[in-house]
């Protein structure tokens, strides 16, 4: 199910790059296609694949509303919104997409607009996630604990650096460029990111532009105030906007290359592709190896052959699934206890 998202989530970043030009739709959708953690998270049945699918999904009905004008439209996207927030409760801040669509609603309807976007939005997550209110003080516990791992540890623009490193390891190949060229990719979405409030031979709107640029800003400015945990899969609902953007990006360079010299063309151009194929090299090589047996596989298996029935194992960690008929006693540090145990 969950790679069925994720190759969804292409398509829609398909979709949405329709807006800003045909090529660039065909290197936005080629990276969101292989880029390396959206590939490696669509194999695990986690949150973050389904949130980037919603997120996605909301961008294309708030760009379809803004497009058409029309108040279902905009209720539509806010519901895809409440979505987004009952599969990660972080994913309401994807509300600003409708939300800035209902701005753009007629005069007389734009109050009214807002109004049913919250109440759509409302209506969605409570359908779909009823416990929060059924229970509500267990949810109020919970989400109080949650919150703390993430409001302790670095300092944000710390935690920001990092989620930078993340970005720049998804767009390099250690066997065959240096790390730093994933910084390069960075630079050109954020040039991508101009190039698109500019919106030069864009069929794109203005306020098509701000939906699509200011969830990524209002997302990484989220995700460096978090300090605690930092996790690249955390950066994905930003992606497909910053994939848009690179894209972007590659397309005015590629065509810009013709004011240099044939040589320099074609120097230029191979390095766009070079840009491309990194994180398609990345991705097919994570595959390749998460299909061998992981070390804690290994460990499992040699502890239900080798160890005789009845034994206590201490397991730390919790490294390694062992089934229900080994005697487990799970520990988070072993060195924690004390001596006698």
């Amino acid at each position: 199910m969950t790679a069925a998202l994720g190759t969804l989530t292409v398509y829609l970043v398909y979709r949405i790059g329709l807006r800003l030009g045909p090529q660039v739709v065909l290197m936005a959708g080629f990276v969101m296609a292989v880029l390396p953690q959206h590939v490696r998270e669509s194999h695990f049945a986690l949150t973050d694949t389904p949130l980037t699918l919603l997120i996605t999904a909301t961008l294309l009905m708030s760009l379809r509303a803004v497009e058409c004008g029309r108040m279902p439209a905009v209720v539509a996207a806010a519901w895809m919104a409440g979505l987004a927030a009952s599969v990660k409760y972080n994913g309401a801040v994807t509300l600003i997409m409708p939300l800035t669509a209902a701005l753009v609603l007629p005069a007389g309807s734009r109050l009214r607009g807002l109004g049913l976007a919250l109440l759509g939005a409302g209506g969605a997550f409570l359908l779909t996630s009823p416990y929060t209110v059924l229970d509500l003080p267990a949810f109020l516990n919970g989400f109080g604990k949650l919150s703390q791992s993430y409001t302790q540890g670095r300092h944000p623009f710390e935690a920001a650096w990092i989620y930078l490193k993340y970005m720049r390891n998804w767009f390099s190949w250690i066997e065959m460029a240096p790390t730093n060229v994933g910084y390069v990719a960075i630079v050109l979405g954020v040039v991508g990111v101009a190039l698109v409030a500019l919106r030069r031979g864009m069929p794109l709107t203005l306020s098509g532009a701000a939906i699509v640029l200011v969830f990524p800003c209002l997302w990484f400015f989220m995700l460096g105030k978090q300090g605690g945990l930092q996790y690249g899969r955390y950066l994905l609902p930003m992606m497909p906007m910053f994939c848009l953007c690179l894209g972007t990006a590659l397309v005015a360079r590629w065509n810009g290359s013709t004011r240099f010299a044939s040589a320099g063309i074609w120097a230029f151009r191979i390095a766009v592709i070079a840009l491309l194929v990194l994180p398609a090299r990345s991705a097919i090589g994570w595959v390749r190896d998460h299909a061998h047996p992981r070390t804690e596989e290994l460990a499992c298996a040699w502890i239900v052959r080798e160890v005789p029935p009845g034994q206590l194992v201490f397991v730390e960690a919790a490294a390694v699934a062992l089934p229900p008929t080994i005697k487990a006693y799970f520990v988070h540090r072993l060195v924690d206890l004390p001596l006698e145990t």
